[in-house]
């Protein structure tokens, strides 16, 4: 593998990242679409379509991206198995850092307002009010499409919190195929006997 493959290889990944959070995103409002139609088919295929294009999107640009990334960035000097394992490490690592800034920066608000619900005098406050009555808080009175929205930008914002760390359990999973699919070792010759 060339750097520039490398190079590919990580940003298709994390690109494909970004485009199943952006169609996971949606289905929120396929789902708020689902209380306006009587019929349950619409929204089923619906469903079923949404969830066949993030499958191939996650598994063509995450985990099959080898030839995408050769033919994005041609031929080139091949680089050796400890400098394509260095170079392929920090490649995923700057992609997925600047990955994660980018949905960090779009889930600030949902941070911002879910931190005073964390706070401890509020959770004394939503202990004291459940054990007192038997509804729910004012503050959890919400429909669920907007409890959706908060959870989806939730798993957004710990998925963020991840990858600015490194990813270090993806990278390593990454590591483990794509070197030896693309330059295979080959077997020593048998001696004769």
């Amino acid at each position: 593998m060339t750097k520039m493959q490398i190079i590919a290889k990580a940003v298709l990944s994390a690109l494909g990242l970004h485009l199943a959070l952006t169609f996971a995103a949606n289905i929120e409002n396929l789902i708020g679409m689902s209380y306006h139609n009587t019929s349950p088919w619409p929204n089923t295929v619906s469903l079923a379509w949404y969830t066949a294009v993030i499958a191939a999107i996650v598994i063509f640009a995450v985990f099959y991206n080898n030839r995408p990334a050769q033919w994005l960035a041609g031929d080139g000097p091949a680089l050796s198995r400890p400098q394509q394992h260095r170079t392929l490490v920090a490649a995923y690592r700057l992609t997925l850092l600047f990955l994660g800034l980018f949905l960090l920066a779009g889930s600030v608000d949902t941070i911002l307002a879910i931190l005073p619900m964390l706070w401890p005098p509020t959770i004394r406050q939503i202990i004291q009010w459940l054990i007192g009555t038997d509804v729910a808080p004012p503050l959890f009175d919400r429909p669920a499409s907007r409890w959706l929205g908060v959870i989806v930008q939730g798993v957004k914002a710990a998925l963020a919190c991840y990858l600015i760390t490194g990813a270090p359990h993806f990278i390593r999973w990454q590591l483990k195929h794509p070197i030896a699919q693309l330059n295979p070792t080959p077997a020593p010759p048998e001696e004769p006997k």
